[in-house]
């Protein structure tokens, strides 16, 4: 009897079940929709606001695809209708909410209340949950087909992920949502026209219509930009959008450019009273510190008299380096410094692609910077580049870098720079002469103390004596009276040898005169707090010496940062602001669906017990589920021992597991595009590359686990958990990924691309095992339990990401990937406890109460 339910089984699940085309079809178009509009938005609130802000937004927004499986449970689940009809009206609805959840957005009222964290999640979040009932209600339906689904699904957000960089440089931030609307609505059409009746398919047709002539217009008129925002003195709102919204400033954007890094303006500035705009054009990288284009028409003496008081020319002024590398050269006033001193070649690693574009079209104004022929400008990231060359070079110069790539980065979810870290610095001493030296200018005078001390804890991890090291460092400051003038505010110098006594007195007076602040002269000028460090204070004493004179409550800290924690821009001591909270409440929901699963189970379970139907206990509607079981082509079975009598340990075990994987999945893939970049190069294709590649593998290890019969589901998932464990851990410190990326490091970025998507293709291939084959595994013993551990999976899911940006800023990513691999240990473990726990006579059992 065993060995004939076996068989029986097997056969239902096997690679010849049949289902239409359009359901994998409209499952890959919606989950390729919704990743684009995530990142589009993401997109759009980094543009708008400081990173961190845009991080909580998004998190919340995204909750709401989980939260989609409870409304499938509570609200669509026990109404009536045919399953086709009902996928048909909920992708009819979703095709126009991106659209209309960015135009509500970014026009009035709201537009005027951005800073309003739970009002613009809540305009954010529909068209997530419209889209998580959507996925809810297919897995539910069609709980069997689990493994095919989810490929379909998987390979929809990996697409997605490749799409949207394509997206965002055609379409623009807000442009992109109502692309991805039109996918939807093709979707809609195709499950409309499978559920057949007139309204269903003239509806269909009007959700796509409706985003796609949206599309058009703004195309042709921008009508969808993105708003001024009044001036208010809160820095959640980046600068560029308060000075557009203050009539004082007279700030007008006159170019834009949309790519998936970053949207870059270039600004015209004209105060109310002044006869003309002011020369300059200030380029911003997502609305925050610009970089200045001057005009320049080959005359070097017509822009002296304005660089020669400038804080970024003393350095090359006093050495006049003959090879100089710039570090995100920006509107091309870092090229004038060097073509001011005769500087011989000029190479520049430039990270945002619309710079070059931009200072093409400007090339009039700006004198054709990028185009001479001993200027050399790539498109890359400076500390990969750093890592590829073998050039010395004089000077290393850095100005505002540190505001581009962390807005920049954060723009997709959590990826921050790897250009101001102890590893960093060292990797530029290494590439500097013998008389080199490397340049940093910010705008924040704690800023610049985490650089002098990072550059002092580099310089120790070089073999440097601390005494040694301090007379090899210097600060310039400008005058605080200055400051309202431009972000160019302070400026440390590194050198590779000490600064003498005479040089140092030489670069204080030499400062002066150009109407400049000695900050710190090594042996001449050491005012506190750098006078804590020459007399053998450490980072430690720097904080509490700054935090005794900072507001009530607000402690910050300056120490040095490393590639396992690169948070350089964020001072924050501890969490930064609402993290905390969200985590509590993220975690604290998180278990109250976990025990409204259980309980919803535990009354099934008492109704079995005493009641009418198998279909009544398992609160599943019969029309539903043949359905499904037909589309299978297989009998529709009744398991009312299964399905009404499991025991809530059960349901627990599959809520921790369900958890474990979404927990799991994106402490790993965090981790990941962090070690990325430096190998790839470039933020944005590191996060395209991991994405791809983990969602391509978790495709196939979908398809592969639809040919698994279901009595070794159990022991399929925790092998592949186990898999994943061992994959994570050899991709860990010192393990096979730094190694691999080391030795390929100087291949092309075509053949690096390859290798690094074929290292994790595995892994991808193992992590999607996961998800349907626990579906399948609800599907056999209670499949109206599908939309709580949707909703349970997509919980986890997004407080992992926040928990991975959490744990990273406390512990460090190596911590956040052993969290990761810990998270799959628990889901191995649970696995094998429902394998060893199923009885020999399972099969039977169903067969019986199947006949």
């Amino acid at each position: 009897m065993s060995a004939r339910g076996e068989s029986t089984l097997s056969s239902a699940d096997s690679p010849q079940n049949r289902v239409p085309f359009v359901l994998p079809l409209s499952v890959f178009l919606v989950s390729a929709a919704v990743i684009c509009h995530e990142i589009a938005l993401t997109r759009c609130f980094s543009v708008l606001l400081r990173y961190h802000y845009v991080f909580l937004i998004v998190s919340i927004a995204t909750f709401g695809l989980g939260m989609g499986g409870l409304i499938d449970y509570l609200a669509l689940r026990r109404r009536p209708g045919e399953a086709w009809g009902r996928l048909a009206w909920l992708a009819t609805i979703l095709a126009p909410l991106p659209a209309l959840s960015v135009l509500i957005l970014f026009h009035r009222p709201v537009s005027h209340h951005l800073t309003s964290l739970w009002l613009v999640a809540a305009v954010s979040m529909p068209p997530f949950l419209v889209a998580g009932a959507f996925l809810s209600c297919v897995w539910r339906t069609f709980a069997g087909l689990g493994g095919r689904l989810y490929a379909a699904d998987l390979g929809g957000a990996g697409i997605g992920s490749v799409a949207v960089i394509a997206g965002l440089q055609v379409f623009g931030g807000t442009g992109t949502p109502m692309a991805a609307g039109i996918a939807v609505g093709l979707a809609a059409v195709g499950m409309a026209w499978q559920a057949g009746g007139l309204p269903r398919r003239a509806a269909a047709c009007l959700a796509t219509l409706a985003p796609a002539l949206m599309l058009v217009a703004n195309l042709a008129t921008g009508f969808a930009d993105l708003p001024a925002v009044p001036m208010t003195g809160d820095r959640t709102v980046k600068t560029l959008y308060q000075e557009l919204g203050d009539p004082r400033q007279g700030a007008r954007i006159i170019y834009s450019d949309w790519n998936a890094f970053a949207r870059t303006d270039v600004v015209q500035y004209h105060p109310p009273g002044e006869p003309q705009p002011w020369p300059d054009l200030y380029v911003y990288t997502d609305g925050d510190v610009p970089t200045n284009m001057k005009p320049f028409d080959g005359d070097l003496a017509k822009v002296l008299p304005d660089l020669e008081g400038f804080i970024g020319f003393l350095p090359f002024r006093l050495q006049r380096p003959e090879k100089v590398l710039l570090i995100g050269p920006g509107g091309g006033l870092d090229i004038l410094l060097a073509f001011a001193v005769g500087t011989k070649e000029i190479d520049g690693a430039e990270l945002n692609p619309s710079i070059p574009k931009v200072m093409r079209r400007f090339a009039d104004l700006n004198g054709h910077l990028y185009e001479y022929a001993n200027v050399n400008i790539a498109v890359d990231e400076g500390r990969s580049r750093l890592s590829r060359t073998s050039k010395q070079y004089d000077m290393i110069y850095m100005a505002l870098t540190y505001a581009a790539t962390t807005s920049g980065s954060a723009s997709l979810a959590l990826v921050e720079s790897y250009l101001h870290t102890v590893e960093a610095i060292r990797a530029c001493l290494a590439r500097l002469t013998p008389d080199g030296q490397l340049v940093f200018v910010c705008g924040e005078e704690r800023l610049l103390l985490r650089a002098f001390l990072t550059a002092l804890a580099a310089m120790e991890a070089e073999g440097v004596a601390r005494d040694q090291a301090l007379r090899s460092l210097a600060v310039v400051d400008i005058w605080p009276e200055q400051y309202a003038t431009g972000p160019y505010r302070h400026m440390l110098v590194v050198r590779r040898k000490p600064f003498s006594q005479a040089e140092s007195r030489t670069l204080g007076e030499t400062a002066m005169a150009m109407g400049l602040v000695p900050g710190y002269c090594p042996g001449v000028y050491e005012p506190a707090p750098f006078s804590t460090l020459v007399g053998g204070g450490s980072a430690a004493d720097i904080d509490r010496l700054l935090n005794a004179n900072a507001p009530l409550g607000v402690p910050t800290t300056v120490r040095p940062v490393t590639d396992d924690r690169p948070f350089f821009a964020d001072l924050t001591v501890g969490l930064p602001a609402g993290f905390g909270q969200f985590l509590i409440g993220g975690a604290a929901l998180l278990l109250c669906i976990m025990a409204a699963a259980c309980a919803t189970h535990s009354l099934a379970r008492r109704a079995a017990k005493v009641g009418p139907s198998s279909d009544d206990a398992a609160g599943e509607e019969p029309p539903e589920s043949e359905v499904g079981n037909r589309i299978g082509n297989r009998t529709p079975s009744r398991t009312v021992a299964s399905e009404g009598l499991v025991p809530t340990g059960w349901v627990v075990g599959k809520s921790f597991y369900f958890a474990g994987i979404g927990l799991g999945f994106m402490l790993v893939e965090v981790c990941l595009a962090q070690k990325l970049i430096l190998y790839l190069g470039y933020p944005t294709l590191s996060l395209a590359v991991i994405l791809f590649a983990l969602l391509l593998g978790g495709g196939l290890g979908s398809l592969l686990t639809q040919s698994w019969a279901r009595t070794r589901l159990a022991t399929g998932a925790a092998v592949a958990a186990a898999a994943v464990v061992a994959l994570v851990v050899g991709l860990g410190p010192a393990h096979g990924l730094d190694r691999l990326f080391g030795a390929t490091l100087a291949w092309p970025i075509l053949a690096r691309t390859i290798a690094a998507a074929a290292v994790l293709l595995p892994l991808g291939l193992a992590l999607g095992t996961q998800f349907p084959s626990g579906v399948r595994r609800l599907e056999g013993r209670n499949a109206g339990l599908v939309p709580w551990m949707w909703a349970t999976n997509g919980t986890a899911s997004v407080l992992g990401s926040v928990g991975a940006m959490c744990a990273a800023k406390l512990w460090g990513f190596q911590v956040v990937l052993l969290l990761g691999a810990l998270s799959y240990v628990v889901v191995a473990a649970l696995s094998m406890l429902e394998h060893l726990s199923l009885r020999p006579s399972t099969p039977a059992r169903e067969l019986q109460a199947g006949t």
